[in-house]
């Protein structure tokens, strides 16, 4: 990994200490030596460096200087028909990556409503897989995870300046012809499963004014589906044209 993340209940002022399988992760993952620094940051807090202060091998004592803001965060609100547990985590992954600001989970009209009750969305689980992916990119703040039974209460819950959900039908556009997208713009963006978002969902998108977009003929994994158009949206966003 490129830097070390922990917890903020693992930190005494400067100091976290890893124990136990924490202690085992860092020795897997990170490998740092006592006396050597590596760059870190606290779960929803800052960033910095770590310097290994004593390491066994089910306790890690790291001091920590820690000066820098997290990375700025990209406006954007991903709703999404919650998908099979391995593809909840693919997501949680690209979201946190792309440092966008929320992620919806959505029990959507062709899912199995059992997917919604997943392992992978408990708190504590979705969090450490999120950290691993702030690790990587070395940042401090995961997007917000929020779980909806239903989409309109999702809907009625958002205030996006722009709604966008991906749709096979004929009407739907590409994203890159949908118009600029400022950098500090509010969007949210809806990604269904494989087999698409039902009718009645559609007609609410609509009525919650939700511009259709499409990814072409192909049929995509919620999760590639996720990443595609997050990364498109990423780069609409950082047009030179855009202000």
């Amino acid at each position: 990994m490129n830097s070390i993340v922990v917890f903020p209940e693992e930190v005494v002022e400067d100091v976290a200490l890893l124990a136990g399988e924490r202690a085992r992760y860092f020795h897997e993952f990170h490998g740092a030596k006592e006396g050597e620094s590596l760059p870190a940051s606290v779960y929803g807090g800052t960033r910095g460096r770590a310097t290994v202060e004593s390491s066994a091998a089910d306790r890690v004592t790291l001091r920590l200087s820690l000066d820098d803001r997290p990375l700025p965060r990209d406006p954007t609100t991903l709703i999404v028909a919650v998908p099979r547990p391995q593809s909840i985590k693919r997501v949680l992954q690209f979201g946190t990556l792309l440092g966008i600001k929320r992620i919806c989970f959505v029990r959507a009209d062709n899912v199995q409503p059992s997917y919604l009750s997943s392992r992978e969305l408990e708190a504590e689980r979705y969090k450490m897989e999120m950290a691993k992916s702030l690790e990587q990119c070395f940042d401090a703040v995961a997007p917000e995870v929020q779980k909806f039974y239903s989409l309109r209460p999702c809907l009625e819950a958002l205030a996006p300046s722009r709604g966008l959900v991906a749709d096979t039908s004929p009407g739907a556009r590409p994203l890159a012809t949908v118009g600029a997208v400022h950098g500090d713009e509010e969007v949210a963006l809806a990604v269904g499963c494989e087999a698409g978002w039902s009718e009645r969902e559609l007609e609410l998108f609509q009525a919650f004014r939700f511009t259709p977009i499409s990814l072409g003929a192909r049929i995509l994994r919620v999760d590639s589906a996720t990443a595609v158009l997050l990364s498109q949206l990423k780069l609409l966003r950082e047009l030179p044209t855009q202000s």
